[in-house]
């Protein structure tokens, strides 16, 4: 649970009469299980409280908190999703072949390696402003496709 959860369940349990703690408070509602300050067992405006559970308020703020938790647990314990797959154009091999293209048309002077870094988009990026495509400096469809490898 984060901050706000718990600041949240915190403030409900107070509002039900109920510590922080998770403590009901002592029969009768009152300190040491008298009744409270007032004279009336459940405190002015509030029904006596016999032994028979707890209170409307903590039922609703054990509800309350109870689907709190419920909701945490729940969101927590999601199976995480795979991430989806590359689209074609990033297919394991395909910087190989552009660095290969771009390597045979002079654009670009480094090692084979498939790794797209600084020299490679920096090749990507001079096709492309020559060629009149987009210039992203990234394996991209119409890079692929104008170099023949879509």
């Amino acid at each position: 649970m984060n901050k706000i959860t718990v600041v949240l369940c915190t403030g409900l349990l107070t509002l039900a009469g109920m510590s922080p703690g998770f403590s009901a408070p002592p029969p009768g509602g009152g300190p040491g299980g008298g009744p409270p300050p007032g004279g009336r067992p459940g405190g002015p405006g509030h029904p006596p409280r016999g032994h028979d559970g707890p209170s409307a308020g903590e039922a609703v703020a054990a509800g309350v908190l109870g689907a709190i938790i419920t909701g945490a647990i729940i969101e927590g314990s999601k199976p995480q999703q795979p991430p989806p797959p590359p689209p074609p154009h990033y297919a394991p091999g395909r910087s190989v072949a552009v660095q290969q293209q771009l390597k045979g048309l002079g654009y670009y002077h480094g090692r084979i390696d498939g790794k797209v870094g600084p020299q490679t988009r920096a090749a990507i990026q001079r096709y492309q402003a020559d060629y009149r495509l987009p210039i992203t400096g990234r394996i991209d469809p119409p890079l692929l496709q104008s170099l023949g490898l879509y």
